[in-house]
């Protein structure tokens, strides 16, 4: 068995557990100690040895502060020396092939080679959030996973 932790970087503020969650609900001071505070149970996580460490993609949640989850694991690598760092997503659909393998190229090259890419196809949170009309086509469609992760694994290769 493999113990996973997973880094939500979560945003606590009071009041500001609606969804979706609106840019006026932020407040950058919290946003900076919800990063500063998950990076640290993050680093806490690795220390007492759990086998991995996680983040993955989520949209217009406070719960769950990763947009982009190539950054935050490209965080996790200067905190986590031990584990594997694993990255729950992104989600392929919204995602340009091309650029997914090379930023995970990157936090694989940062973190010596331990991370570990799980793809998604996303929820209805990344189809029907706020953002909705600006992703191009259907985009949640299997087909489109399939095609868009083939693609990163053919210039990841």
């Amino acid at each position: 068995m493999k113990l996973c932790y997973l880094a939500t970087m979560s945003y606590e503020r009071r009041g500001a557990r609606r969804w979706p969650a609106p840019a006026s609900d932020y407040e950058p001071a919290l946003g900076v100690q919800a990063y500063e505070h998950g990076l640290a149970q993050a680093r806490h996580a690795d220390e007492v040895g759990f086998d991995m460490v996680s983040v993955s993609e989520h949209h217009y949640t406070p719960g769950l502060m990763t947009p982009n989850p190539m950054v935050a694991a490209a965080a996790l690598t200067q905190v986590v020396k031990r584990a594997e760092i694993a990255i729950l997503g992104p989600v392929m659909p919204l995602n340009n092939p091309v650029r997914v393998a090379e930023e995970l190229a990157m936090v694989d090259t940062l973190s010596g080679g331990r991370t570990r890419i799980f793809f998604v196809r996303g929820t209805p949170n990344e189809w029907f959030g706020p953002a909705a009309s600006l992703v191009e086509g259907s985009g949640h469609r299997r087909s489109d996973q399939r095609q868009r992760t083939a693609g990163a694994q053919r210039v990841w290769r």
